[in-house]
């Protein structure tokens, strides 16, 4: 009875891991639920991996439906886990960039008088010049302000940033042209810029795709939450409901930044926080024609958010084909909810 029960239970996670599978090509505007599975694929992941040893210790053959599962899709396990353990190359004329949604600062202490805020941003500009240096930093949920001051300490003399939106980029390099693609509506955004490096222009992307608004809403619920009480399921439904609302924005914003992308004259790099995972038909349309560093040159899990739901990765740095990837890091620093994500990049002469 009790390994028909078992049974059961694997069969019914792998077709769920199957559906999840899907989700990088079903629209969430058509079905929605399939993007949820998406979402929740490194869980998925784990439970088939469980499933496995449970059923190898029991010496039952049944560990090869879970084992075909994973293998199925194993290209969506190096979307997560990245297998690149190698000494990055080391090559004359590469650029470096780094992507980072900094919550505007807010991660770090509260402060009050100008000599106690720069005691605060002490760690947080030690971290940067640490890293560096950049040729160029994209910037997600930045004000002015918190650009400006960056761009200052990193002596990095070029930026652009979209007016009253949370998107930058800062350069090392002249910014010849620039630009934006609103969104409407919203405070995400997405801006451009074409740099010249060296007698050669790249057009570079900084992108904030339509944020979930439901981190705090499910952490309450994580907190306080009681499965039997009604409230509960009224909050769980709206979280849903947000879900399914935003998922397809984010597939209309992507839509119309891949529309740019193809009409750039120039290579292109595409950072930004996309508050999707690689399992999702937002991502799948950024990168389809876009070489993801994490997967070419990632190590480890390659987790960028912070918060209440880990494993997520939702922050990218996707190049043109006509780049080579180097080096590709997440640093686990806890200035922001977000990681920040480097890649170091070589263009093919």
């Amino acid at each position: 009875m009790f390994y028909r029960l078992f049974r059961w239970l694997n069969i019914f996670l792998i077709v769920v891991t199957l559906l999840g599978y899907l989700a990088p090509y079903v629209n969430p505007n058509v079905v929605w639920p399939v993007s949820l599975l998406g979402l929740a694929y490194p869980w998925l992941l784990l439970f088939n991996l469980l499933f496995i040893v449970a059923w190898l210790i029991a010496r039952n053959r049944y560990f090869l439906m879970s084992l075909t599962c994973v293998l199925l899709g194993f290209s969506h396990l190096t979307n997560f886990v990245g297998i690149e353990f190698a000494t990055p190359a080391v090559l004359p004329g590469s650029i470096r960039v780094m992507s980072y949604n900094i919550y505007d600062l807010r991660g770090l202490p509260k402060t009050e008088g100008e000599r106690s805020e720069e005691k605060a941003l002490s760690p947080f500009w030690e971290f940067l010049t640490e890293a560096g240096p950049f040729d160029i930093l994209c910037t997600q949920e930045s004000g002015i302000k918190s650009t400006k001051k960056i761009a200052e300490h990193l002596k990095m003399p070029y930026f652009h940033q979209f007016p009253d939106r949370g998107t930058g980029i800062i350069s090392r390099y002249p910014i010849i042209n620039k630009g934006q693609i609103d969104f409407e509506k919203t405070n995400n955004s997405c801006i451009w810029a074409d740099i010249e490096i060296d007698g050669k222009v790249l057009r570079v992307y900084s992108l904030h795709l339509q944020s979930n608004f439901i981190s705090s809403q499910a952490s309450q619920i994580a907190k306080e939450g009681d499965l039997q009480e009604k409230e509960t399921w009224v909050g769980i439904k709206g979280i849903l409901g947000k879900y399914k609302h935003f998922a397809g924005l984010r597939v209309q914003q992507a839509t119309r930044v891949e529309a740019h992308i193809k009409g750039s004259p120039h290579p292109v790099i595409l950072c930004g926080d996309f508050n999707d995972t690689p399992l999702s038909k937002a991502y799948h349309i950024l990168s389809e024609n876009m070489v993801d560093g994490f997967q070419e040159k990632g190590h480890g899990i390659g987790t960028t958010y912070g918060g209440l739901i880990p494993t997520l990765r939702i922050d990218y740095i996707l190049h043109d084909p006509r780049f080579t990837v180097l080096e590709y890091r997440t640093f686990r620093e806890d200035y922001s909810d977000h990681y920040p994500v480097y890649a170091r990049l070589k263009l093919y002469e």
